[in-house]
Formats: structure tokens, C-alpha cells, sequence
């Protein structure tokens, strides 16, 4: 059982998050130090004290989804009712303005407002479910977190997008990476150039 759990967390957690802080720091960090990084994070918050009691576990599990439910509030309204399956595979590997991924320097401001107010409505119930005084329906919205988080975040993005909308907004669901058509439009018209230059020249 340790060795499973140590394989288990080896592969879901280290490298992982060896492969994430390799991302954001290239220059310092590599796959081995992230993977290091994370270890001594995960001993630094004492991990076994959220197993000391059930109640403890399932708070801590209840957290977990306040946090969850935005993100995931925010991605499925990006893909489905924003770009609706429209994406650019070539954007994510350059940091040109004119890129759909790039937006105001690099960061989607509604994305994190829409992610902040998920977590937001929540935050009251999470201090009731700690042990603090707080409203009963506040302690109502908590238990329903990843409902609660998922439903308002959802609608804050899908607003701001409609306030201020982003590259890419598409009224036609498809699931097509753009960058490829664009790509084969342009080999298309190379080719009927290339054509009518060996036309004239025959001429």
C-alpha cells in the first residue's frame, strides 16, 4: 500500500507540478527541481492533520471545490458558449498581441474576475464550516459550493464577455482548431499564385 501510494503521488503529483513550475520558470527550474519543490510544500502543510478527524477531511474536501467550481465555471463557459469548440493550437506557443491567447498582456482580466466572484460567494460559508458565526444561508450556499462557485462564475465571464468579448468569440458551435484552415487557406493561395505565375510566364 506505501509503495502503491508513493507511485500514486510520484506520478499525479510531482511531476505534475514538476512540469507546471518548469513552465513558469524555465530558466531556474526543471522538471527534478519542481518535483523537489513540491515535495517540501507538501510535507510544509502537514497534510496528515487533515486526516486527524472525518470532519476535518470533508471540510477540507468542501474547500478544495470552492476553488474547483470557478475554475471550471470559467473554462467550460470559454469553450462552449464563448469560442463554442473554436480554438487556435498556434496561439498557445507564441506571445504576439495579435494572438487569441494573448489579451491584455498576457492575462485575461475576465477570467480572473469571473473566478474571483465564484470563490467569493462561497467565502462566508467556508469561515462558518471553520468554526466562525456566520448567516445561515451562507452556510446553505456553502453546501452547495462547486453549485454555487460553478453557476456565478459561469455567468460573470459569459457577462464580461458580452461587455468587453474576446479574440475568437464565435456564434457557431464547431470544435475546428482555426489555425489549420488558416493554414490551408494559405497554401491554397500560394498555390493559385504559384499557378498564375506559371500561366503568365507560358503566355
Amino acid at each position: 500500500m506505501l509503495f502503491s501510494s508513493c507511485r500514486t503521488n510520484i506520478s499525479a503529483n510531482s511531476v505534475s507540478a514538476g512540469c507546471d513550475l518548469t513552465a513558469l520558470f524555465p530558466r531556474f527550474i526543471n522538471i527534478r527541481r519542481g518535483g523537489y519543490i513540491a515535495a517540501i510544500v507538501g510535507f510544509a502543510i502537514l497534510p496528515w492533520k487533515l486526516l486527524s478527524s472525518s470532519n476535518k477531511f470533508t471540510s477540507y474536501l468542501s474547500a478544495y471545490s470552492v476553488f474547483l467550481s470557478s475554475i471550471a465555471g470559467v473554462m467550460i463557459t470559454e469553450y462552449f458558449l464563448i469560442r463554442r469548440g473554436h480554438y487556435r493550437v498556434a496561439d498557445l506557443y507564441h506571445a504576439r498581441p495579435d494572438g487569441w491567447y494573448f489579451y491584455v498582456y498576457g492575462f485575461n482580466w475576465r477570467a480572473y474576475a469571473a473566478y474571483i466572484a465564484g470563490i467569493l460567494i462561497n467565502v462566508v460559508g467556508f469561515a462558518g464550516a471553520t468554526g466562525r458565526t456566520v448567516p445561515i444561508a451562507a452556510t446553505r450556499i456553502y453546501q452547495m459550493s462547486f453549485f454555487t462557485g460553478f453557476g456565478v462564475s459561469s455567468v460573470i465571464y459569459l457577462v464580461l464577455n458580452m461587455v468587453s468579448p474576446v479574440p475568437g468569440a464565435s456564434k457557431k458551435f464547431r470544435e475546428v482548431d482555426v489555425s489549420k484552415m488558416e493554414d490551408k487557406v494559405y497554401e491554397a493561395s500560394v498555390r493559385e499564385s504559384r499557378s498564375d505565375t506559371k500561366s503568365t510566364k507560358s503566355v
